[in-house]
């Protein structure tokens, strides 16, 4: 009797390739995307995995039309991590197709992130909205919170929460919406409405005086503010610490 070796894979989910199923499976000449949900759920049982009868298994096309196998057709998944299930018939037709699970956790694989063999697989931090923000919102230290997430974090996730606070949304968020540098920016080093002083400095003098920005600027942009005792529009460049600098030739 040839002697069969599993995969380093199989080992891992407690599942081989040529797993057993019902041989009703290869008394239709065709097989659809029925046939293969229906092996699917009948594999996830076998391994301890069944899945609600609503859940989606998928995407498979309803006009699908395959050779039906006339031996049991064999299931994995494709990786630890994965959502997706490979299913391959080997005869009379040779054919595979993959199919995923929305939330599907291989066997061996506990709800928390360890398998069985103890080991704990790799994490990394995401940063999330604690509840619904509008956009415009600066962020601050009570407005968002860290989470532990097992998928890796694209280059545009936001990843610290020393990162995240004092941006301002450019978008509005829901709660637990993920932080990245599409929703966020960096925030105005003053805002319009904000109280400021005004600079003006000419040939030997200089005189400052109370103002409020009417827009948005950032250091060295040319901001148009208020005098709040003359009522008078000017404009002149943002510096440090609030002041607008207005220069007389």
């Amino acid at each position: 009797m040839k002697q069969k070796y599993l995969t380093p894979l199989a080992l891992a989910f407690g599942v081989c390739f040529g797993m057993p199923l019902p041989a009703s499976h290869a008394n239709d000449s065709l097989w659809g995307a029925d046939d293969l949900r229906r092996v699917v759920r009948e594999w996830l049982v076998s391994t301890g995995k069944p899945v609600p009868a609503d859940e989606s298994i998928g995407p498979i096309d309803d006009r699908l039309r395959l050779s039906a196998c006339d031996r049991a057709p064999t299931l994995a998944p494709r990786s630890m991590r994965g959502t997706s299930i490979l299913i391959k018939c080997s005869s009379p037709v040779a054919w595979e197709q993959i199919v995923r699970l929305n939330g599907y956790q291989p066997p061996g694989m506990a709800s928390d992130g360890v398998t069985t063999s103890n080991q704990r697989k790799e994490t990394w931090k995401m940063i999330v909205a604690r509840s619904s923000l509008p956009a415009g919102t600066i962020l601050s230290a009570d407005m968002v919170e860290e989470r532990s997430t097992g998928n890796q974090p694209g280059d545009l996730q936001i990843k610290s929460l020393e990162e995240a606070i004092g941006l301002r949304l450019s978008a509005a968020i829901g709660a637990g919406s993920i932080l990245t540098k599409r929703n966020v920016a960096r925030a105005p080093d003053v805002l319009k409405g904000e109280k400021i002083i005004l600079l003006a400095i000419g040939g030997g003098f200089s005189i400052s005086a109370a103002g409020i920005a009417e827009e948005d600027g950032y250091l060295g942009d040319v901001l148009h503010a208020r005098n709040l005792k003359s009522g008078t529009s000017v404009a002149g460049k943002l510096g440090a610490s609030g002041i607008v600098e207005i220069r007389f030739q």
